[in-house]
């Protein structure tokens, strides 16, 4: 029977996916709102990062180690070993093909294929073991040759992870943080893929990059991107839902700045919110002209 999908040697799009520009309009806003966070509410946009970081399965300290310069391959096992310390077994195969659990190695690259069986019966082929090394070596090359687009990076990366299939379990989990990295880098929020997205939108992305497309999958990591900025957006109290009236309000704050930096007004620097009591207009005592 035919493959579902057959393993083939990592290779470059050609050309590579161009995203719309939704991304760094959101981007900008998201920068403006983190400036004017910093002034209202220092705590305000930071738990909503949190939070989105949460949900999307990755600590904040482990995406900051993750983007630390230079992603190597010994780090990428060191994040396989970190993201799966607590599972203790991994589902293979005896030699008479059923099914069993094994434990599990953590970091280590795989030894045995892992290629997984659609309803159909078909396989779908990922790299075999003893080529892991060098397709892993190739990713990394080919992604310092990718665009600087995070969301182009993000989605070549996450791919080409999931194509190699390089750690016995764990490989999508890997997939979506290392994903994250770029992304996280260029100060938008982690990939985050919702459970309802999954059979819908994700995975039909990735059968589509599979195919030799990539355009889909960096198409949905923009959209998921811009749902979580507009999230964060909304969270803030000038952001609104999609960021609307925010430079507005970003303007308002930088005139009510410079007011409060003027020399005759140093006084008020240290509170802003708070106004001199004015001084009751002095009056004349009335004139005998006034009695009559």
């Amino acid at each position: 029977m035919e493959p579902a999908y057959r393993w083939r040697p990592l290779a470059a799009p050609s050309p590579w996916p161009t995203p719309r520009g939704r991304v760094k309009a959101l981007r900008r806003a998201l920068d403006a709102a983190r400036a004017m966070a910093s002034v209202e509410d220092p705590e305000a946009l930071t738990a909503a990062e949190l939070a989105a970081a949460a949900r999307a399965k990755a600590r904040p300290e482990l995406l900051q180690w993750l983007i630390t310069p230079p992603l190597t391959v010994q780090k990428i096992q060191e994040l396989h070993l970190r993201v799966t310390r607590d599972q203790r077994t991994v589902m293979g195969l005896n030699a008479e093909g059923r099914p069993v659990y094994l434990p599990m190695p953590h970091g280590v690259f795989k030894d045995r294929p892992n290629n997984p069986r659609r309803p159909d019966g078909r396989v779908h082929e990922y790299c075999p073991p003893d080529r892991v090394p060098q397709e892993m070596a190739r990713l990394l090359t080919i992604l310092s040759e990718a665009p600087e687009d995070p969301v182009v990076r993000a989605a070549w990366l996450h791919h080409g992870l999931s194509c190699v299939h390089p750690f016995a379990d764990g490989n999508g989990r890997l997939a979506r943080i290392l994903a994250s990295a770029p992304l996280v880098a260029a100060g938008l929020p982690p990939l985050e893929v919702m459970d309802q997205d999954r059979e819908r939108l994700y995975l039909p992305a990735l059968r589509a990059a599979d195919a030799g497309d990539l355009t889909p999958f960096v198409r949905f990591i923009e959209a998921q991107v811009e749902r979580v900025v507009a999230a964060m957006l909304a969270a803030l109290p000038c952001g609104g839902e999609d960021g609307a009236g925010l430079n507005a309000a970003l303007a308002q704050r930088t005139r009510r700045r410079r007011l409060l930096t003027r020399p005759e007004r140093s006084g008020l620097a240290q509170h802003p919110r708070r106004r001199p009591p004015r001084e009751a207009p002095r009056r004349s005592p009335p004139s005998p002209s006034d009695w009559s």
